[in-house]
């Protein structure tokens, strides 16, 4: 099903130009006609195409495409290109030799430039927001790993005091900014080290030192908040 959706823009394109074809025979055949005509013509097939490759190319990712001008869906500024290149070209190929060449050809190639820079605005909006998600997914995810784990180490906990202890790291973590940074490696290493010693600590039956290990954390976790400040 989702094949034959995303082939619903070639389907739709072939159709117009077939039509735009009918059309331009029933207007006035196929000879005797001037440059005008013939280069309405063309124009009209090349934005049938064009819409119809962007249209396939929008339908291949997710979400609305919009430009980074004005916010503007591209399947809708395909819909007045389309329109806009559909009466330029019928109006012309009707006066066919009566206004000069240069007029469907420039009002021709200017709709065609206009929303090329348009559709290519709606694709590099599509890449920035995809970038800007993979960062803020990266950031969230480092962090909530780290909650897990601290979580997980509470859970295995004991004694009332490195469970209480833990469990309020993973809270202080659930609140933190979750900006990375080169400069902040060694502070979440060491984060790391002691979450690596606290679990080994528990896991053999030594919880004694665990609640001043998570204390440790906390403060490290409080410095990589005020530097996270500090670099935004």
């Amino acid at each position: 099903m989702m094949k034959k959706i995303k082939m619903l823009p070639l389907i739709l394109g072939g159709g117009f130009a077939v039509l735009f074809i009918a059309l331009s025979l029933v207007i006035g055949g196929v000879s005797g006609h001037t440059a005008s005509f013939w280069v309405s013509f063309a124009l009209m097939l090349v934005s049938t195409c064009e819409v119809t490759v962007y249209l396939m190319m929008m339908m291949k990712g997710k979400g609305i495409l919009k430009d980074v001008v004005f916010s503007f869906p591209l399947w809708k500024h395909s819909a007045i290109f389309f329109a806009y290149e559909f009466v330029v070209s019928i109006v012309f190929m009707i006066l066919d030799g009566k206004a000069p060449m240069a007029i469907p050809l420039i009002l021709g190639v200017l709709g065609i430039v206009v929303y090329t820079l348009f559709a290519l605005s709606c694709f590099i909006a599509r890449g920035i927001i995809t970038d800007i998600q993979k960062e803020v997914k990266t950031k969230t995810t480092n962090l909530r790993l780290m909650q897990a784990d601290v979580e997980s180490l509470a859970d295995s906990c004991t004694t009332l005091e490195a469970k209480k202890a833990a469990s309020k790291l993973a809270e202080d973590i659930r609140f933190s900014d979750p900006m990375i940074d080169d400069s902040l490696n060694s502070i979440d290493e060491e984060i790391r080290r002691y979450m690596e010693i606290a679990k080994n600590d528990v896991a053999a039956g030594q919880e004694e030192g665990v609640a001043a290990l998570c204390q440790k954390m906390g403060l490290l976790l409080s410095e990589r908040n005020r530097k996270c400040k500090i670099l935004k």
